[in-house]
């Protein structure tokens, strides 16, 4: 099974999830969008017993060069509300 969001891929390989940051144009930066589908990627392994790893991976030649900074910067006109919003639904 492989399903591909626009920034993540997730494939299961036996009792092996693998989650791909597809965002090789920006080195696989951390993306808003990247969060949100490592969740749900996280979220499937936790309620199939059959994973036993989740295996984090970044398509290119690399595997994350940390924060987006034009997110960040976009960030920073958010509320303080929406900062925790966003920070919860990681959790």
């Amino acid at each position: 099974m492989m399903k591909r969001a626009s920034l993540v891929s997730v494939e299961r390989k036996a009792d092996r999830l693998i989650v791909m940051n597809c965002n090789s144009s920006r080195r696989n930066a951390l993306s808003p969008e990247y969060y949100e589908g490592l969740s749900q990627a996280l979220d499937l392994a936790n309620e199939e017993a059959e994973i036993r790893s989740v295996i984090l991976m970044g398509e290119g030649g690399y595997f994350c060069a940390g924060g987006d900074l034009n997110t960040l910067v976009k960030r920073r006109e958010m509320t303080i509300a929406e900062r925790k919003n966003n920070i919860e639904k990681l959790q």
